[in-house]
């Protein structure tokens, strides 16, 4: 097992086989908990392919091995890495990101049912939202219209009570019976029963006109599709975060979730240093030396001048020069 753990980390074996039980533990811990979020990352692609999407078994399948493969190499990456400050900051962000996201996907498939039924009271104030929207927008058009048909009624009724009384007698000229005059005031009574009649006809058009955009407007919201991921990842933070209990329970869970997904993370960065680690820091160390002894030594001992031609031929005449100055 412990070569097999190697593989997975990214150690030497055969350094490591002979260290102690402390540093094959470290190895074989880190190994183990990179196919916790692996596992974890599997289940979610197949469950939100399969159920939040509806989408065939093969593709399901499909998507949990590509993000279980994408993960493992990244959760690997984080346990091979090692180097300055930029590197261990990065590598603990990675970490927060993927722990995150995997929280999140996988409350998306197990409070499936809640969330169902926070889409659909999301979809219903939609569309009262867009059915108050037609109303706000013709308020003042449909008031309008209803005094207009308001004062031509009362116009008609004042008309015909004017001749009703010019009738009998008890106002007007006070002659009863249906004279000439009654017979003008009946006329204009029957003007304004016209009048109101085409004020109301047109109220009834208007109102009929707004009750077809309240029902466009309702068949238009309850058509629109409420399955989309972050329309769900709303439906689940606006569910969670409406009750304290709730909020709470999610709250517990996903941080369950998250310890689960950066347990990589924590175990390299928490976990002190085994004697194998400080081996390899060793091993390191010594290479850097030995490197820059030989780039000394060159520096030191090799001058590329002394094998130019030109330079060479200066450099005989120069001795010859000198050789015959003392002896010539």
């Amino acid at each position: 097992m412990l070569k097999f753990f190697c593989k997975i980390t990214g150690d030497d074996y055969n350094l490591l086989k002979n260290e102690t039980p402390e540093s094959k533990k470290k190895v074989a811990a880190l190994a183990v908990a990179v196919f916790i979020p692996v596992f974890i990352w599997v289940s979610i692609g197949f469950l939100l392919t399969t159920q939040i999407m509806g989408m065939s078994t093969n593709i399901g399948l499909l998507v949990a091995f590509s993000l279980g493969m994408l993960v493992f190499m990244l959760e690997r990456t984080i346990i091979m890495a090692n180097g300055s400050r930029l590197v261990n900051t990065f590598r603990i962000v990675l970490g927060l990101v993927i722990a995150l996201l995997g929280a999140i996907f996988l409350d998306e498939v197990i409070f499936h049912k809640d969330i169902e039924l926070q889409l659909a009271q999301m979809r219903r104030t939609h569309v009262e939202e867009s059915v108050s929207r037609i109303d706000n927008e013709y308020a003042s058009q449909l008031l309008l219209s209803q005094e207009r048909v308001s004062k031509h009624y009362q116009d008609w009724q004042d008309a015909l009570e004017e001749a009703r009384r010019e009738a009998d007698g008890t106002g007007g000229s006070g002659q009863r019976g249906v004279d000439g005059i009654a017979r003008l005031k009946l006329d204009a009574a029957a003007q304004l029963k016209n009048e109101y009649d085409r004020v109301s006809a047109a109220h009834g058009e208007l109102v009929q006109r707004i009750e077809q955009l309240r029902d466009d407007a309702r068949q238009h919201a309850g058509a629109e599709h409420y399955d989309g991921l972050l329309l769900r990842v709303k439906a689940l933070f606006t569910l969670v975060f409406t009750d304290w209990v709730m909020a709470f329970v999610y709250i517990m869970f996903t941080l369950f979730l998250f310890s689960l997904e950066f347990l990589v993370v924590l175990l390299k960065i928490g976990w002190k240093k085994t004697n194998y680690e400080r081996k390899m820091e060793m091993i390191e160390e010594i290479g850097k030396r030995r490197m820059e002894m030989l780039i000394i030594s060159d520096v030191n001992h090799f001058h590329p001048a002394m094998y130019q031609p030109a330079l060479k031929n200066i450099r005989k005449k120069l001795q010859d020069t000198k050789q015959a100055s003392l002896f010539g």
